[in-house]
């Protein structure tokens, strides 16, 4: 068969062509990672791609970008918490040294001057004066009843026909009430005394409610459980602090 014009005649060359390309097998194809397809498909499980919301309803993220439930929140306290679970009251004097209706303790009473407290109580007072006030100062007998009086000549001892403004007891006055209540007893013996009292102050110390004001306007009484008997200025289920005012 001849050329056609304008072009020459050339043989082939083997060495000239391209070596034959090699198909490989299924077994040597790598496989594809699983992995990046998974994560995709949790994330989408989490997803609500409705409101483009990170976690389903009910879920929330967290720090580590998951999703969990909400933690269940704990129940708020209640006072009846408090009050209804103390121990019960523990009184070895209730002799009724206290009166409550009258605000006296041992015969001392509120509205009565330094001088016939005094006799009441037998022994005289130590007085300081007030560091909130010029004209009023403390005066404490050894039994442990405090009065406050007006000290107007400011000569660190109560004018002459000054009355008393309240009777505070504390430790170590051992007077009760004919039912028990006093200084150093539980919390609960004034409850069982006086019922609830119309104002009531605690503390959630680590889960416990510890009652620490008790406020009975209708009796002119207030107890308190301060702590300042067992060093730590908290609650510990004792009254260390006791008001007289008077029933009004």
């Amino acid at each position: 068969m001849g050329v056609p014009p304008g072009e020459t005649s050339r043989s082939p060359n083997p060495s000239s062509r391209s070596p034959p390309r090699r198909l490989k097998s299924a077994a040597e194809e790598p496989l594809p990672d699983p992995r990046p397809a998974i994560a995709a498909l949790l994330l989408v499980a989490c997803a609500n791609t409705e409101d483009d919301e990170p976690c389903r309803a009910g879920f929330e993220i967290a720090s580590d970008q998951h999703c969990y439930p909400p933690p269940t929140p704990w129940p708020e306290p209640d006072i009846h918490d408090a009050l209804d679970t103390l121990p019960p009251c523990e009184s070895d004097s209730p002799d009724g040294a206290i009166d409550v209706e009258n605000g006296c303790a041992s015969g001392a009473c509120v509205h009565m001057p330094e001088s016939e407290m005094s006799a009441a109580l037998g022994m005289d007072p130590e007085c300081t004066p007030a560091s909130w006030s010029n004209t009023n100062v403390y005066c404490l007998w050894p039994s442990g009843i405090e009065g406050l009086f007006e000290d107007n000549d400011q000569n660190g001892w109560p004018d002459e026909d000054a009355p008393n403004d309240r009777i505070h007891l504390i430790p170590p006055y051992t007077g009760q009430t004919p039912d028990g209540s006093g200084v150093a007893v539980n919390v609960s013996c004034f409850i069982e005394d006086f019922g609830y009292p119309e104002i009531v102050v605690y503390y959630d110390v680590g889960g416990t409610l510890m009652v620490q004001d008790l406020i009975y306007d209708q009796y002119g009484l207030r107890a308190y459980d301060w702590g300042t008997d067992n060093e730590t200025d908290s609650p510990d289920g004792r009254i260390d602090n006791v008001y007289l005012y008077g029933a009004p």
